[in-house]
């Protein structure tokens, strides 16, 4: 009578919202640190992309499961939860540019710069977010020792 909810992914929005966030970070740096710009949505090839990877990012949540306990993880348990996470999404990101036949002109730097940003910036927002509100399940909008200024900092825009 009194059961609760376990399937709810309304108490994990938060989480789901930072690993959207930190995949469109990486991303976009990714793309700036390959040369080829500032704005990687101006290019078809790679909006699509940047839209292929929301959808995928959030099936794999869901399907996968990926968001069990997370608020009882320790930070190695959470570390491979993350890694199994990236790995999966680059996995069937390539799988999509491999059946489009687009994988030539994809920067397989910007492919591989954005799921090892990805790992970091995933880790990194957690820890952020864990630091500044004690508690996990929380987003925190603020940065880690000036964690964006050091990123943005690494590669400017060349135009």
């Amino acid at each position: 009578m009194y059961k609760r909810n376990t399937d709810n992914w309304l108490k994990h929005l938060d989480f789901i919202i930072l690993d959207l966030v930190s995949l469109q970070v990486a991303y976009y740096f990714a793309y700036v640190a390959s040369g080829y710009g500032c704005w990687p949505y101006g290019v078809l090839l790679y909006r699509d992309m940047a839209f292929f990877l929301l959808v995928v990012d959030v099936l794999i949540l869901v399907l996968f499961n990926a968001l069990s306990e997370v608020l009882r993880r320790g930070p190695y348990r959470e570390f491979l939860v993350t890694v199994r996470h990236v790995a999966i999404v680059a996995g069937l990101s390539i799988l999509y540019l491999f059946l489009l036949q687009q994988g030539q002109n994809f920067s397989r730097l910007c492919l591989v710069l954005t799921f090892l940003l990805y790992l970091y910036v995933a880790n990194a927002l957690e820890a952020a977010s864990l630091e500044a509100n004690g508690a996990r399940g929380r987003l925190c909008a603020a940065s880690s020792d000036g964690f964006v200024e050091r990123i943005a900092g690494f590669w400017p825009c060349r135009g």
